[in-house]
Protein backbone atom coordinates (compact mmCIF):
# COMPACT_ATOMS: atom_id res chain seq x y z
CA UNK A 1 0.00 0.00 0.00
CA UNK A 2 1.26 3.42 -0.97
CA UNK A 3 -0.29 6.46 0.62
CA UNK A 4 0.25 10.01 -0.69
CA UNK A 5 -0.42 12.86 1.88
CA UNK A 6 -0.42 15.91 -0.41
CA UNK A 7 -2.09 19.08 0.54
CA UNK A 8 -5.13 20.26 -1.73
CA UNK A 9 -5.12 21.14 -5.10
CA UNK A 10 -1.64 19.03 -5.45
CA UNK A 11 -2.61 16.48 -8.30
CA UNK A 12 -3.99 13.81 -6.43
CA UNK A 13 -6.91 13.14 -8.03
CA UNK A 14 -5.06 13.32 -11.43
CA UNK A 15 -2.61 10.88 -10.24
CA UNK A 16 -5.45 8.25 -9.48
CA UNK A 17 -6.87 8.55 -12.74
CA UNK A 18 -3.71 8.72 -14.57
CA UNK A 19 -2.97 5.16 -12.89
CA UNK A 20 -6.69 4.11 -13.39
CA UNK A 21 -6.05 4.34 -17.38
CA UNK A 22 -2.56 3.07 -17.70
CA UNK A 23 -3.17 0.23 -15.50
CA UNK A 24 -6.46 -1.07 -16.24
CA UNK A 25 -7.14 -3.91 -18.29
CA UNK A 26 -10.91 -3.03 -19.02
CA UNK A 27 -9.39 0.39 -20.83
CA UNK A 28 -6.32 -0.99 -22.41
CA UNK A 29 -7.66 -1.00 -26.26
CA UNK A 30 -8.76 2.54 -25.60
CA UNK A 31 -5.58 3.83 -23.86
CA UNK A 32 -3.10 1.92 -25.69
CA UNK A 33 -1.99 5.23 -27.26
CA UNK A 34 -2.50 7.35 -24.73
CA UNK A 35 0.58 7.10 -23.13
CA UNK A 36 2.94 7.23 -26.29
CA UNK A 37 5.53 9.18 -26.64
CA UNK A 38 5.67 9.71 -22.76
CA UNK A 39 8.94 8.68 -20.65
CA UNK A 40 6.74 5.70 -19.32
CA UNK A 41 6.27 4.06 -22.70
CA UNK A 42 10.16 3.68 -22.72
CA UNK A 43 10.37 2.65 -19.66
CA UNK A 44 10.53 -0.64 -17.99
CA UNK A 45 7.04 -0.07 -16.72
CA UNK A 46 5.76 0.24 -20.25
CA UNK A 47 4.51 -3.34 -20.02
CA UNK A 48 2.48 -3.23 -17.09
CA UNK A 49 -0.24 -0.97 -19.35
CA UNK A 50 -3.53 -2.27 -19.62
CA UNK A 51 -2.44 -5.24 -17.55
CA UNK A 52 -4.75 -5.03 -15.01
CA UNK A 53 -7.89 -5.08 -13.25
CA UNK A 54 -8.13 -1.92 -11.32
CA UNK A 55 -11.06 -0.84 -8.56
CA UNK A 56 -11.12 3.21 -7.91
CA UNK A 57 -12.93 3.98 -5.05
CA UNK A 58 -13.14 8.05 -4.67
CA UNK A 59 -14.18 9.45 -1.10
CA UNK A 60 -13.75 12.98 -1.45
CA UNK A 61 -17.63 13.73 -1.80
CA UNK A 62 -18.06 11.84 1.53
CA UNK A 63 -19.52 14.30 3.84
CA UNK A 64 -22.24 13.99 5.79
CA UNK A 65 -24.03 15.51 8.91
CA UNK A 66 -24.46 12.14 10.65
CA UNK A 67 -23.65 8.91 10.72
CA UNK A 68 -26.67 7.37 8.98
CA UNK A 69 -26.03 9.58 5.99
CA UNK A 70 -22.31 8.97 5.94
CA UNK A 71 -23.38 5.62 5.34
CA UNK A 72 -26.12 5.93 3.03
CA UNK A 73 -23.29 7.40 0.79
CA UNK A 74 -20.55 4.93 1.13
CA UNK A 75 -23.43 2.00 0.46
CA UNK A 76 -24.08 4.59 -3.04
CA UNK A 77 -19.97 4.56 -4.09
CA UNK A 78 -19.96 0.69 -3.61
CA UNK A 79 -23.37 0.51 -5.91
CA UNK A 80 -21.54 2.60 -8.38
CA UNK A 81 -18.31 0.11 -8.23
CA UNK A 82 -20.31 -2.81 -8.38
CA UNK A 83 -22.91 -1.92 -11.13
CA UNK A 84 -19.74 -1.00 -13.05
CA UNK A 85 -18.63 -4.84 -12.98
CA UNK A 86 -21.76 -6.51 -13.56
CA UNK A 87 -20.16 -8.97 -15.73
CA UNK A 88 -18.48 -10.09 -12.84
CA UNK A 89 -21.57 -11.63 -12.04
CA UNK A 90 -21.32 -14.60 -14.69
CA UNK A 91 -18.51 -16.35 -12.67
CA UNK A 92 -20.04 -16.09 -9.13
CA UNK A 93 -21.27 -19.03 -7.02
CA UNK A 94 -24.40 -18.76 -5.69
CA UNK A 95 -23.73 -17.10 -2.03
CA UNK A 96 -21.25 -14.47 -3.80
CA UNK A 97 -24.31 -13.67 -6.31
CA UNK A 98 -26.23 -12.92 -3.42
CA UNK A 99 -23.95 -10.66 -1.42
CA UNK A 100 -23.06 -8.78 -4.98
CA UNK A 101 -26.94 -8.42 -5.66
CA UNK A 102 -27.38 -6.89 -2.55
CA UNK A 103 -24.44 -4.09 -2.35
CA UNK A 104 -25.95 -3.86 -6.01
CA UNK A 105 -29.52 -2.79 -4.20
CA UNK A 106 -27.89 -0.85 -1.35
CA UNK A 107 -29.60 -4.05 1.27
CA UNK A 108 -26.32 -5.26 2.31
CA UNK A 109 -25.23 -5.83 6.01
CA UNK A 110 -22.08 -3.29 7.29
CA UNK A 111 -19.89 -7.01 7.66
CA UNK A 112 -20.70 -7.43 3.78
CA UNK A 113 -20.14 -3.98 2.92
CA UNK A 114 -16.58 -3.66 5.47
CA UNK A 115 -15.78 -6.88 3.42
CA UNK A 116 -16.78 -5.28 -0.24
CA UNK A 117 -13.05 -4.56 -1.14
CA UNK A 118 -12.03 -8.00 -0.60
CA UNK A 119 -14.88 -9.38 -2.53
CA UNK A 120 -14.33 -7.49 -5.84
CA UNK A 121 -10.75 -7.78 -5.67
CA UNK A 122 -11.06 -11.56 -5.27
CA UNK A 123 -13.36 -11.85 -8.02
CA UNK A 124 -12.09 -9.78 -10.45
CA UNK A 125 -8.72 -11.89 -9.83
CA UNK A 126 -10.31 -15.09 -10.57
CA UNK A 127 -11.97 -13.13 -13.62
CA UNK A 128 -8.65 -11.89 -15.07
CA UNK A 129 -6.49 -14.08 -13.70
CA UNK A 130 -4.05 -11.37 -12.51
CA UNK A 131 -3.88 -9.41 -9.01
CA UNK A 132 -5.96 -5.96 -8.84
CA UNK A 133 -5.12 -2.75 -8.36
CA UNK A 134 -6.67 -0.61 -5.70
CA UNK A 135 -7.12 2.92 -6.23
CA UNK A 136 -8.82 4.85 -3.11
CA UNK A 137 -9.01 8.68 -3.56
CA UNK A 138 -9.31 11.18 -0.58
CA UNK A 139 -9.62 8.03 2.20
CA UNK A 140 -9.37 10.68 4.97
CA UNK A 141 -12.55 12.34 3.84
CA UNK A 142 -14.95 10.80 5.51
CA UNK A 143 -12.92 10.40 8.94
CA UNK A 144 -12.47 13.71 8.76
CA UNK A 145 -16.19 14.50 8.50
CA UNK A 146 -16.93 11.97 11.11
CA UNK A 147 -14.36 13.76 13.44
CA UNK A 148 -15.63 17.28 12.70
CA UNK A 149 -19.51 16.79 12.85
CA UNK A 150 -19.26 14.18 15.83
CA UNK A 151 -19.73 10.88 14.44
CA UNK A 152 -15.79 9.68 14.68
CA UNK A 153 -16.29 6.40 15.98
CA UNK A 154 -18.73 5.27 13.59
CA UNK A 155 -17.01 6.35 10.79
CA UNK A 156 -13.35 5.32 12.10
CA UNK A 157 -14.83 1.58 13.10
CA UNK A 158 -16.24 0.87 9.47
CA UNK A 159 -13.05 2.55 7.68
CA UNK A 160 -10.38 0.15 9.61
CA UNK A 161 -12.79 -3.05 9.26
CA UNK A 162 -13.32 -1.52 5.11
CA UNK A 163 -9.23 -1.63 4.98
CA UNK A 164 -8.29 -3.87 7.44
CA UNK A 165 -10.55 -6.55 5.34
CA UNK A 166 -9.24 -5.43 1.98
CA UNK A 167 -6.27 -3.88 2.25
CA UNK A 168 -4.10 -6.57 5.29
CA UNK A 169 -4.65 -9.94 5.01
CA UNK A 170 -6.05 -9.75 0.78
CA UNK A 171 -3.81 -11.83 -1.31
CA UNK A 172 -5.64 -10.35 -4.11
CA UNK A 173 -4.09 -7.19 -4.00
CA UNK A 174 -1.03 -6.70 -6.00
CA UNK A 175 -0.62 -2.38 -5.24
CA UNK A 176 -3.27 0.01 -3.49
CA UNK A 177 -2.68 3.56 -3.59
CA UNK A 178 -4.38 5.79 -1.36
CA UNK A 179 -4.27 9.46 -0.93
CA UNK A 180 -5.44 11.84 1.32
CA UNK A 181 -4.67 15.41 3.25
Amino acid sequence: VTLFPRPRRFGKSLMISTLDEFFNVEKKEDNKNLFDGLYISKSEYAKEQGKYPVINLNFKSLKAENWEHMYAQIREEFREVFSSKRYLMEILDEDEKEVYTKILYKNANQDEYEKAIKMSSQVMQRYYNQKVILLIDEYDVPIQNGYTKGFYEDVIGFIKNLFGNGLKTNQSIKQAVMTGD
